[in-house]
């Protein structure tokens, strides 16, 4: 039994791509142990839609809306983040790498649309006007649709290539979809308030990376909870436990104090005339993560999706430190 145990050990090592003499060695940037760190950096772009709060106000600034018109853009976008048939379909049909270069190029064109349209730099958008509403609102539609192709292509291929993982796998990826508005918040904090406004603006970026963080953690333990006890808690039980979970977070809320004018917890002292320029940034991460990302998305050969093994269990953990 230790020889059958030592020599298991052996061949998980190889096909992780550590052995010399593995075809997982030889072909390394094809294995299914680089769609998972790749399929994280994906993630992030894909979540870049819930970093929205980190810049709505200097946004409702930058176009002399009210909250109302504010949150009609969020709904407009939220209908294309969650508007993902297209998406799925085109990973049957093409696969996840011509699915991810698709959803790259929706994500930069949609932010770059919506930088222009924010800076008043297109004649498509008059200064406080409802055309400007409906151009903007449709940007961050666009925008946030391409999320969906970059959350589809990501997730589907890393799901197909640990067919018996998923729950742990799912985990990972995603919580780097959450975590993406904590990072995006910080990088806002640092680069683009000035330096009176940042101590005023720490506590809700503050706010915003501990939603994140605790999104990333859950979204985890629920991946390796469902997978450790699936033989004996169904997966609809888990999603009834989020379920509840999100109802008594959402009661909690109700019952927080109002935050002024704006429901952003970031406010900017500099807008209008510079328009909203994070979101050019957005474009530029986004397809840069993309381009990075997109090469190493990879199907992997059916008979090579077996169950992975204590050691591949670690090298998974001991990567998503590494990328985290």
């Amino acid at each position: 039994e230790e020889e059958e145990e030592e020599e298991e050990n052996l061949t998980a090592v190889y096909d992780i791509g550590l052995g010399e003499n593995s075809r997982s060695c030889q072909s390394w940037a094809g294995s299914r142990w680089v769609t998972i760190p790749m399929g994280l950096y994906v993630e992030l772009a894909a979540g870049s839609a819930y970093a929205f709060g980190v810049y709505s106000s200097q946004l409702k600034h930058s176009l002399g809306i009210n909250q109302t018109q504010l949150n009609t853009i969020s709904s407009v976008g939220n209908i294309g983040g969650y508007f993902a048939v297209p998406a799925g379909i085109c990973f049957d049909y093409y696969g996840p790498k011509i699915t991810a270069f698709i959803g790259g190029c929706i994500v930069v064109f949609g932010y770059i649309m919506a930088f222009l349209g924010a800076s008043g730099t297109t004649n498509l958008v008059s200064e406080h006007s409802h055309s400007s509403i409906s151009v903007i609102a449709v940007a961050f539609f666009i925008a946030w649709h391409g999320g969906s192709w970059l959350d589809a292509a990501s997730v589907s291929v890393n799901i197909v290539n640990f067919p018996h993982e998923r729950g742990v796998v799912l985990g990972i990826l995603k919580s780097f979809f959450g975590l993406s508005g904590s990072i995006f918040a910080q990088v806002y904090l640092s680069f683009y308030v000035s330096g009176d406004a940042k101590k005023t603006n720490g506590l809700g970026a503050t706010l915003v990376s501990i939603f994140g963080v605790a999104n990333c953690a859950g979204r985890i333990c629920a991946g390796s909870l469902s997978d450790r006890f699936k033989a004996v808690i169904s997966r609809p039980m888990f999603y009834a436990a989020a379920l509840l979970t999100f109802t008594m977070g959402s009661i909690a809320f109700s019952f927080a104090p109002e935050n002024g004018s704006s429901s952003c917890p970031v406010k900017s002292s500099n807008g209008g005339d510079d328009g909203v320029p994070i979101l050019l940034f957005f474009a530029i991460t986004c397809g840069s993560l993309v381009a990075i990302g997109t090469s190493f998305l990879n199907l992997i050969p059916q008979n090579r999706r077996t169950p992975i093994s204590k050691p591949q269990r670690k090298f998974i953990k001991g990567g998503y430190l590494l990328v985290g």
